[in-house]
């Protein structure tokens, strides 16, 4: 597909977007991969579609495979492709759907496909670019992963690799690991995970060897170090206008005899986790989420959804009360509380797993146009590559998990370039002396770690 404009215009990259595609090709030069560490928002997408038309004219390279999430890959590059004059000569092919086999055999400049598809290119035994971008880099954090098995036998012929994220170490510094190899091949920490582990990390209990690791004093420094001349990452603030996110928690109270049910269900929750060997933030998550849907008002028992509350529901209500005539943008984790909000908000929209492609741009065009009140989604299905920043400044979390990356990224479809306030509120509605304060005390936490690594690896203006 030869990429057809609906604006005709060019882009002017900023200053840092153009330190940044410098970074790159030097980077490419030197070795032939680097990274972007920038938050939404910043362009990493029309800086890296510049780097390959570089390439291109330069004769270093024909074409390029972009791994992504699918929204992603539908939308966000396409979508880019498409408004800027600059690249209105890229053709591409979005490789998804009954018809990709016939896709992959087109002669195009770009060829787009989204996580769920590696392990199926790689069956095709195809190589036909010599550059290879992963947008959402952190989808290959997992060593053992299908995708990353799948793909890493091919990545030696790709002789340029490039990796965009905003969110590298969303659950600890050893999620670095997997993401660095699919760009370097282990040049900066190794090509076996245990090494990198062994070097770096000690077992958080010393009479538990599989306990999780945690690093040793010297290994931040160090594993920062060697990023800072692989990874461009430079503050948003600095150079552009971002909007400045401030967090309201909201507490509310439960009655006492749901306090004491409540109570009953922890303390559960407490005697399933104390005998596991290992606790991870999966078991965890899973574990919590009878205690998760409980203060959310419904929970699953035997397949079947109980309904316990409307508290909180209550408090969502009140705060859309509050704002009446304010565009907001809700998030939520079970589906029995999608059946609620749409009995409750006729006005409201929703993306879900299953909008189709047509009905997401839809929204997305009516949203930031500020015809759609309330926008209701899940993190993981509305988390990247959307912008809905041009009408809404207002954020709320009904409920919570475990998911750092997804949680940044639902905040920063909000909170990014073209937001026209200069604040976005983020709102956590929250029962006081429950799992919910332990949820935020968490992803907190986990944010400290990574701004410590972000901001390390940095910039300066």
């Amino acid at each position: 597909m030869l990429a057809k404009p609906n604006r005709m215009q060019i882009w002017t990259p900023h200053v840092y977007q153009q330190n940044a595609i410098n970074f790159v090709l030097d980077g490419f030069n030197r070795e032939g991969a680097a990274a972007l560490f920038l938050n939404p928002g910043m362009g990493k997408t029309s800086i890296t579609l510049e780097v390959f038309k570089k390439l291109k004219e330069q004769g270093k390279a024909k074409k390029l495979l972009i791994i992504a999430p699918l929204r992603v890959a539908q939308l966000t590059w396409p979508g880019e492709i498409k408004k800027w004059l600059n690249f209105l000569d890229l053709s591409y092919v979005v490789l998804h759907g009954s018809d990709k086999e016939a896709k992959l055999k087109k002669d195009v400049d770009i060829y787009i496909i989204n996580f769920e598809g590696i392990p199926w290119l790689a069956s095709q035994s195809w190589s036909g670019a010599d550059m290879l971008v992963i947008d959402e880099l952190t989808r290959l954090k997992s060593w053992t992963s299908v995708r990353v098995k799948a793909l890493k036998p091919f990545l030696p012929t790709f002789k340029y690799r490039l990796g965009l994220t905003g969110t590298p170490v969303p659950n600890g510094l050893q999620d670095l690991f997997s993401q660095i190899y699919m760009l370097d091949q282990g040049k900066r920490f190794g090509r076996g995970i245990t090494k990198f582990k062994d070097k770096y990390f000690m077992p958080a209990n010393r009479f538990n060897l599989y306990a999780k690791p945690v690093p040793y004093p010297h290994a931040f420094e160090e594993i920062f170090e060697k990023l800072k001349n692989f990874a461009f990452r430079i503050e948003g603030k600095d150079w552009i206008d971002v909007p400045e996110e401030v967090a309201n928690v909201v507490e509310l109270e439960l009655p006492k005899k749901l306090g004491a049910q409540y109570e009953i269900l922890r303390k559960e929750f407490i005697i399933e986790l104390a005998s596991l060997d290992v606790i991870t933030a999966q078991s965890a998550g899973v574990l919590s989420t009878k205690l998760r849907q409980y203060l959310s008002g419904s929970i699953y028992i035997d397949g079947e959804v109980v309904h316990i509350h409307d508290y909180k529901m209550e408090a969502l209500a009140e705060f859309i009360s509050d704002n009446e005539g304010t565009p907001i943008l809700i998030g939520y984790q079970y589906r029995h509380e999608v059946i609620k909000f749409k009995q409750k908000f006729k006005q409201a929209e929703f993306i879900e797993s299953k909008t189709s492609e047509k009905d997401l741009k839809s929204i997305v065009d009516r949203w930031n146009a500020g015809k759609i009140p309330l926008l209701f989604g899940h993190p993981q299905s509305i988390g990247h590559g959307l912008n809905l920043q041009e009408a809404c400044n207002n954020i709320v979390f009904y409920s919570l998990d475990f998911n750092l990356e997804n949680h940044l990224q639902f905040i920063k479809r909000i909170a990014r370039q073209g937001q026209k306030q200069s604040h976005v509120f983020i709102h956590y509605l929250t029962f006081k002396d429950t799992i919910d304060d332990h949820l935020i005390r968490m992803l907190l936490e986990k944010k400290s770690l990574q701004d410590m690594l972000l901001d390390y690896i940095t910039i300066k203006k």
